[in-house]
């Protein structure tokens, strides 16, 4: 498999983030700023869709 890059890890987190997976969309965003690629634009409308859905002692941060 190719390396990935932005626009791949992007469309990663947006993915998990759509389907409930936002635990799992914020890890892979933590791990992408480690190791790389750097992250653009959409990646962070992405993780910001994932840490707004994120459920705190039951209740979601933002949106429904």
């Amino acid at each position: 498999m190719p390396p990935r890059d932005a626009t791949t890890s992007s469309a990663m987190i947006l993915g998990l983030a759509k389907n409930g997976k936002n635990g799992m969309g914020v890890e892979l965003f933590m791990s992408i700023e480690k190791r790389g690629p750097r992250p653009n634009a959409v990646t962070f409308v992405g993780v910001l869709t994932a840490y707004g859905k994120i459920k705190i002692f039951g209740v979601t941060l933002m949106g429904r």
